[in-house]
């Protein structure tokens, strides 16, 4: 994931120009460059099944296993793990079918059952709010796979649960700082808390907290003898 992440923030780097020209018709262009990118294989999440992603088979599968409530059956969400947390697993099967509803290649391309479906699995989470007590999940893992997921159905959400994701997305961001586990965010920690606030911003067509996304991305290129890059080049970060 962290390679598709660095790919992500090129995108970022060339709409910085853009959103110092024009207004809507700029936000438009550089959302849907976004969701091309994130429909390319480029940027594909990893398998969130038992085995190889099998389209036909595995939406069938994910289909009866998501509940009334938008659950779905076979995760827990009551798992505490610090590494491998199991609800994440929610928002990478979320993520994939947002993909799948998507691309004008697959059979399910604007399947409004479907939709419907993924609108309620993401309302579940909103309404459960399920917490890892590893602070990395709650304001880096889980927003890696609901901005994408989000944006690419943002025009089918409706805006109360808009307002709840975006609130979720925002966990890290502070007014005056991007905060990671209580501390100001720094190298690596700060990309990830920005990427989130790029999607809530980009989904609240906020241009005030794209502008400061691009800021703080930028600042971070430079020479430093504290974390990012060091005088010889290297890189260091805790």
């Amino acid at each position: 994931m962290k390679r598709k992440f660095h790919t992500l923030f090129v995108y970022f780097f060339l709409g910085a120009s853009v959103f110092s020209q024009n207004c809507d018709t700029d936000l438009s262009l550089f959302k849907q460059n976004l969701k091309s990118h994130i429909l390319s294989d480029k940027f594909k999440v990893e398998d969130f099944t038992i085995n190889n992603f099998d389209v036909d088979n595995d939406v069938k599968i994910l289909l009866e296993k998501l509940t009334d409530e938008g659950s779905w059956s076979d995760i827990d969400y009551t798992d505490n793990s610090h590494a491998r947390w199991i609800p994440a697993l929610h928002w990478k099967r979320i993520l994939k079918l947002s993909e799948l509803l998507n691309d004008k290649r697959s059979k399910y391309y604007g399947d409004t059952i479907i939709s419907k479906r993924v609108l309620e699995a993401m309302g579940f989470w909103t309404i459960t709010k399920p917490v890892s007590l590893n602070y990395w999940w709650n304001a880096v893992g889980v927003p890696l796979y609901m901005g994408p997921a989000c944006l690419l159905l943002e025009d089918k959400i409706p805006t109360s649960l808009k307002l709840k994701i975006t609130s979720l997305l925002n966990m890290g961001v502070k007014p005056t700082y991007y905060d990671f586990s209580g501390k100001t965010a720094t190298g690596q920690n700060l990309l990830w808390i920005a990427n989130a606030h790029l999607y809530s911003s980009l989904l609240q067509n906020n241009r005030e907290g794209i502008d400061r996304v691009f800021s703080a991305v930028a600042n971070e290129i430079k020479i430093t003898e504290n974390e990012g890059i060091q005088p010889d080049f290297s890189f260091h970060q805790h």
